[in-house]
């Protein structure tokens, strides 16, 4: 005769305790996986060129893990969650810049709307010879379309523009964005080519989201010119971080 295995209260109690136990442990561990890709990024945000492989070599295994841990949803789903602001907290991503000009690492956001488009926006302070120091805020418009295959978005540049200064203290950068998108006058014209290949202007490329929750994402990008694939690591905002 098939005999069921007898268990005593104390043992159900454990195997009961366990499995409660189990994704409570691996939550703990997604959070305290997400605090350290905080930190470093956060730590290393100002990053030379010469120093972002280190920071790279440093970030890698815990956004593996952490996309382990978490899984991905598919890019549809994803775009609930990604559509807003966010804060620049670490990047490779490096493009070249003219001379004179120095784009603030602190001062980058990216802003992505529902509607097939996005905004990356930085502040850059420029060296005028014998003269003071100015500041100008980038906009640079591109637009997306779903992936589904691929589950990611491919993208393409199409505008670019700026205004004088810093944005505003308090300022809310999807209105900010909205402005830029529906008044022909809010950007000014950079006096220089912004076409591919020497500017963003017509440079394609794909993008996918890890990871993304409703304070942090952290997402890879690929631009198709060179093919090098970038990590980015943000922070979900509403205002400006710095304005000056």
């Amino acid at each position: 005769m098939l005999r069921l295995r007898s268990f005593s209260s104390v043992t159900i109690a454990g195997i009961l305790a366990t499995l409660t136990f189990a994704p409570t442990a691996l939550a703990g561990e997604r959070e305290e996986l997400k605090e350290q890709i905080l930190a470093i990024a956060r730590a290393n945000q100002l990053d030379t060129r010469a120093e972002l492989p280190e920071t790279r070599a440093a970030l890698e295994p815990l956004v593996q893990r952490l996309v382990t841990l978490a899984g991905r949803d598919d890019v549809l789903t994803q775009l609930a969650k990604v559509e807003g602001a966010w804060y620049e907290l670490w990047s490779d991503d490096r493009e070249p810049e003219k001379p004179g000009s120095k784009l603030r690492r602190d001062t980058v956001y990216q802003v992505v709307t529902n509607a097939g488009f996005f905004y990356n926006i930085g502040t850059s302070e420029v060296e005028i010879p014998g003269g003071p120091k100015l500041a100008n805020t980038g906009f640079l418009r591109g637009v997306y379309t779903l992936n589904y295959k691929k589950n990611g978005l491919e993208i393409e540049f199409v505008k670019a523009g700026f205004v004088d200064g810093f944005l505003p203290s308090g300022s809310n950068l999807v209105d900010t964005i909205y402005a830029a998108e529906t008044d022909s006058s809010y950007l000014k014209k950079f006096p220089f080519p912004m076409q591919a290949p020497r500017g963003p202007i017509g440079q394609r490329g794909f993008l996918t989201n890890v990871y993304v929750d409703e304070n942090v994402r952290i997402a890879r990008g690929e631009a198709y010119l060179d093919g090098i694939q970038d990590l980015y690591v943000l922070e979900k905002v509403s205002s400006p971080v710095v304005t000056e």
